[in-house]
C-alpha cells in the first residue's frame, strides 16, 4: 500500500508534535519536581532553624542564669532554694566539689514543683542527673572553663545541662533545663518529623544512625539532602545548634508530592 505525500507530511508533523509534547511534559514534570523539592527543603530548613533558635535561646538563658548564680554562690544573704524555685526555666542547680581531682556532689537545689512533675511522669531522680553531670564534668573531661550538652535518658526526655568552673577554687556549678516540652510541641508536627539529637550521647547517635549517616559534620552548619530511612525515600534538612546538638526536620517524599 502506497501513501500519498500529504499523508506522509501529516504523519511526520503528528509524530513531531507527539515527540515535542512528550518532551515538554517530561521537562515540565522535571522542573516541577525540582521546584517542589527545593521548596520542601527550604521549608524543612526553616523548621530546623526555628527549633535551633529556640534551643539556642534556652541555652543562652541557662548560661546567663548559671553564671549569675555563680556570682551569688558565696553570698550568705542569698536563699538559693528560693532563687531556683523562682526560675521557671531551671529545674535544678547545684555545686560539685573538686577534691584532689575527684568530683563529689555538693549542695543541690531543686525547682520542686517542676521536678516533682518530671519524677512522677518519667521516674527520673535528681541522683540520676547528678551522676550524669559528675561523669561528664570530671577534671579530665572539662578541658575548658564551661561545658554544655544534652542528657537524654529516654527518647522523649531531654535535659539541657550547663556546667561552669569557679575560677577561685576549681569547684563547679551546674544548672539543668528540661526542654522536653519543646520537643513535645515539635513532635506533634503533622507534616515534618523533627528530631533533636545529642551528638555527645553515644546511645542517641546510635539510635539515630540512619538519620545522620549523610550529615556533613565537617563543612557545613546546615544543609539538606535526600536519603532512605527504613526503606522509604525521605527529604531531610538539618541544622547544628552547636557541636553537641543537631536538629533534623524530615518529610516522606511520597507524601510530600
Amino acid at each position: 500500500m502506497k501513501f500519498g505525500i500529504k499523508f506522509k507530511i501529516l504523519l511526520g508533523i503528528s509524530s513531531l508534535l507527539i515527540v515535542c509534547t512528550a518532551f515538554n511534559l517530561g521537562y515540565s514534570y522535571k522542573l516541577f519536581t525540582e521546584d517542589k523539592t527545593s521548596y520542601i527543603f527550604e521549608n524543612g530548613l526553616k523548621k530546623a532553624e526555628n527549633i535551633s533558635d529556640q534551643i539556642n535561646f534556652k541555652l543562652t538563658d541557662l548560661i546567663a542564669r548559671t553564671e549569675f548564680n555563680l556570682l551569688l554562690l558565696n553570698t550568705p544573704a542569698v536563699n538559693f532554694e528560693k532563687l531556683i524555685n523562682g526560675q521557671n526555666e531551671i529545674i535544678m542547680t547545684g555545686i560539685l566539689i573538686n577534691k584532689e581531682g575527684k568530683l563529689t556532689g555538693g549542695d543541690e537545689f531543686l525547682n520542686t514543683k517542676i521536678f516533682n512533675k518530671i519524677t512522677n511522669s518519667h521516674g527520673v531522680k535528681s541522683s540520676d542527673l547528678s551522676k550524669e553531670i559528675i561523669e561528664n564534668s570530671s577534671p579530665g573531661v572539662m578541658t575548658t572553663r564551661s561545658k554544655n550538652w544534652v542528657y537524654s535518658p529516654r527518647p522523649d526526655l531531654k535535659f539541657l545541662i550547663y556546667v561552669s568552673k569557679n575560677q577561685n577554687d576549681d569547684n563547679l556549678i551546674f544548672s539543668v533545663s528540661d526542654f522536653s516540652p519543646l520537643l513535645e510541641i515539635f513532635s506533634k508536627d503533622r507534616v515534618y518529623t523533627n528530631k533533636i539529637i545529642s551528638l555527645s550521647n553515644a546511645k542517641d547517635r546510635l539510635a539515630n544512625a540512619e538519620w545522620i549517616s549523610k550529615v556533613d559534620f565537617k563543612k557545613s552548619k546546615k544543609g539538606a539532602f535526600e536519603t532512605q530511612i527504613k526503606n522509604e525515600d525521605v527529604l531531610l534538612s538539618y541544622v547544628f545548634v552547636n557541636d553537641k546538638i543537631l536538629v533534623l526536620s524530615a518529610i516522606n517524599k511520597a507524601e510530600a508530592f
